[in-house]
């Protein structure tokens, strides 16, 4: 799985001996590349390491190190000449270039343990940054992205998310291709990476002209419709939120029709996300806080019309109540149901068929103990609850067809639910301001004005309500939104 902190990415791969992530900032110069490094790990006996590089490493030394212990023979010579790199490169340097790419690819590929991956995938980092050339730096990641692409299939997180690594570090439009393999690929941590470099390269594509920028509109609207990772879904808003102006390389009509079609993907996908924090996701309602700020970043355009001005809102108050419901079940610890299902005719569910049942009593539905093993006829009229999930589930479905239900659900995590969503409404409430010019402070008040007592759910709940009461002019209504099934 990956974490972001700032701009540092630390990967940790699960179920190996040695876990080991990296964070570093690469930096392009002329000569040896040089990085900050911090190393984290595990030894074999699973206590802490923690190496700090305060000063530049040379990248090729570390390497060299780490290939120390290595099987593999040297790698190829890679020495290109200052005409070549200044001018254009010839056939012969194209080939010392790819002989370099396919020896770290296969190293990766037969690499029996984290030490070779670790050299196979630093090297190539070193090598892209090894000149300060545009054409070289171009060649290097247009062949990576031809013999590492194919790594993406190994069955091997490890090796999947290293050389995610390696491709997410090439900001090049050569490694466009890899990318849209990368942000539908079935590692999470994978797609993660692809977005992170599109993240890196998206104003470079736009700056290529229309078939670039076509295909980029295509692959991002494909993968982020089809996502389910919390932290994937908050790299997709951040990538999605643009730059404010248009850079030299990028002209001002060309970043106005990128907005437009990025605020089409995230409007797509809005009623979901909302949905997915309504039904108390905290990991997604901590996401949707950058989808906040990346409509901030839309404002400006979407509030030149009437119309857009209006989804915009819509979209805000959206989120607001159901962050503000989730709000409120999370301070009170509640349980939501997520699916009703039918139970089959005589059937026999014994305690190998279910999860252990709840016990716990909410506004919403009884949760009633079941025994042992009970048998539901065609007249019975309880219903039945249990705390399902996964495999857990699965089971349950199995037994399920016409008569009596079992309503299944799943407890909140209230704390992560409530700090959460506590951040969501208040980025909400602010977003709110900014765009329609008002000082209401609804939301603010709810949550901090001693006179209202815990729980303040209710309270917040409300906020939305007045919230929705004021917008009622620019066309905004109470949200239809329902819980997840």
């Amino acid at each position: 799985r990956t974490k972001a902190t700032g701009n540092d990415i630390h990967c940790w791969q699960a179920q190996s001996r040695l876990q080991c992530g990296f964070s570093w900032a690469l930096t392009a110069r002329p000569g040896p590349p040089t990085i900050p490094m911090r190393i984290y790990g595990r030894d074999e006996k699973g206590k802490s390491m923690r190496y700090k590089h305060a000063g530049p490493v040379c990248l090729a030394l570390f390497v060299t190190v780490l290939a120390a212990g290595s099987s593999f023979s040297a790698p190829p010579v890679l020495n290109i000449p200052d005409t070549a790199l200044r001018d254009q490169l010839l056939a012969v340097h194209e080939k010392q270039i790819e002989s370099r790419v396919k020896y770290w690819a296969d190293m990766i590929r037969t690499a029996e343990n984290e030490k070779d991956i670790l050299a196979a995938r630093d090297g190539l980092v070193s090598d892209y940054l090894a000149y300060d050339s545009v054409a070289y730096r171009y060649s290097y990641a247009r062949l990576t992205a031809k013999h590492c692409t194919p790594l993406l299939k190994l069955n091997n997180p490890a090796k999947q998310i290293n050389v995610s690594l390696v491709i997410s570090r090439m900001p090049q439009v050569a490694s466009q291709s890899a990318l849209d393999k990368m942000v539908v690929h079935a590692n999470p941590a994978v797609r993660y990476l692809g977005w992170a470099g599109y993240g890196s390269l998206r104003m470079l594509i736009l700056a290529q002209g229309s078939t670039y920028q076509r295909k980029m509109y295509t692959s991002l609207a494909k993968a982020a419709d089809k996502e389910t990772s919390a932290p994937v879904v908050g790299m997709i808003f951040k990538v999605l939120n643009l730059p404010p102006v248009a850079t030299g390389l990028v002209a001002a009509a060309d970043l106005r029709e990128a907005r437009k079609q990025f605020f089409v993907i995230i409007e797509k996908n809005w009623p979901t996300r909302c949905r997915q924090v309504l039904g108390g996701d905290a990991q997604m309602a901590e996401a949707c806080q950058k989808a906040i700020a990346a409509l901030s970043g839309f404002a400006p355009v979407m509030s030149e019309g009437k119309r857009g001005l209006k989804e915009m809102l819509q979209m805000i108050v959206d989120m607001a109540w159901c962050s503000a419901r989730a709000y409120d079940l999370g301070t009170i610890g509640k349980t939501v149901v997520i699916g009703e299902i039918k139970l089959k005719t005589q059937a026999k569910i014994t305690a190998g068929d279910l999860p252990s049942p709840g016990q716990d009593t909410t506004r919403e539905v009884t949760v009633i103990t079941v025994p042992r093993s009970v048998r539901i006829t065609k007249t019975a009229t309880k219903r039945y609850s249990f705390c399902a999930a996964g495999k857990d589930l699965v089971k349950l479905t199995k037994a399920v067809s016409d008569h009596g239900s079992v309503t299944v659900q799943k407890r909140l995590n209230g704390q992560a639910v409530v700090n959460h969503n506590l951040v969501l409404l208040k980025n909400c409430e602010t977003l709110l301001k900014e765009m329609t010019g008002k000082p209401s402070i609804h939301i603010e008040k709810a949550l901090t004005d001693p006179d209202i007592p815990p729980p303040r759910g209710a309270a917040v709940r409300m906020a939305v309500l007045d919230w929705i009461g004021e917008l009622k002019d620019s066309g905004v209504v109470e949200p239809k939104i329902q819980s997840p099934k």
